[in-house]
């Protein structure tokens, strides 16, 4: 067994200790990209992010408008359906809470669910409730 393979069961073996590594679970200290088809390339030109549907008006951001909106930095744990588990992962983005609680976006009461359309025709949906969270 090899070095890296020694210090990774090592700190799979500390973090399991520490509950923080469900059952099942295998830690990984690589960022493994799983992704639905190839890697969209970045055209900030045509890039937007668009909220529609069970909100009280449609809104639209550019890649620059986006920019401009409130960032907020997490650092947290990733536990993929796949069974492998990255910790301490630090991320910084808009939070749709954030958008929400600034008035930029109104949801109606009726919403329980958000559907993401992605690129490729790629499709996911998520509780509300998720979404609204610290670090979504």
């Amino acid at each position: 067994m090899s070095e890296g393979q020694n210090k990774r069961r090592g700190l799979e073996g500390r973090i399991s200790q520490e509950g923080r590594l469900p059952p099942g679970q295998s830690l990984t200290v690589k960022f493994p990209v799983l992704h639905y088809g190839p890697v969209p390339p970045l055209d900030p030109s045509t890039w937007d992010f668009r909220v529609w549907g069970e909100v009280d008006q449609e809104i639209s951001w550019s890649w620059g408008d986006f920019l401009e909106l409130p960032r907020t930095k997490i650092t947290m744990d990733i536990h993929c359906v796949t069974r492998w588990s990255k910790f301490d992962t630090e991320w910084e983005g808009v939070l749709l809470q954030t958008l929400v609680q600034q008035g930029f976006i109104k949801v109606r009461p009726a919403a329980k669910f958000l559907l993401q359309h992605c690129e490729y025709g790629y499709t996911t949906n998520i509780p509300i409730s998720v979404a609204m969270s610290d670090n979504f």
